[in-house]
């Protein structure tokens, strides 16, 4: 796994002009072009611990996750709903499936060449907290 970005609210690592998002828009987006427009909506809504990790070298099924906390679930809604507005306006991009977005707790957007995973803190956490384990895995800490 290659993490192509990681970024908070402090650091923004893009460099877009008018003219590239009007030239983009003519093209076929690319999966990079999709991060990309994802990483900046995520930011206008406030998003933290904004990540794109490049999975192209592990997996078939997608190019990138991108993951991103919102702190209510109220935050969580308007980011995904951003990062869908700006994906459709600016690449043309529909998401193929998405879940959870009813609650606000986790949301997951799955453009097929990216996959979008917004979280509370709490949800995003989990994992590292041990609550959620793969079957096999060891309850070390």
């Amino acid at each position: 796994m290659h993490c192509i970005g990681y970024w908070d609210t402090r650091t923004l690592c893009t460099e877009r002009t008018t003219t590239a998002v009007t030239e983009a828009a003519n093209k076929l987006a690319t999966s990079k072009d999709l991060v990309k427009v994802a990483f900046e909506a995520a930011l206008e809504k406030k998003a933290t611990d904004i990540m794109a990790l490049d999975m192209s070298d592990l997996l078939v099924v997608t190019d990138y996750f991108v993951l991103a906390t919102g702190n209510t679930d109220i935050q969580v809604k308007a980011i995904a709903t951003e990062i869908e507005k700006k994906l459709l306006e600016e690449c043309k991009a529909k998401p193929a499936h998405r879940e959870g977005l009813q609650e606000g707790k986790w949301v997951l957007l799955d453009y097929r060449d990216i996959v979008i995973h917004l979280f509370q803190p709490d949800f995003r956490d989990e994992p590292r907290n041990g609550q959620h384990r793969h079957p096999g895995q060891s309850n070390r800490n």
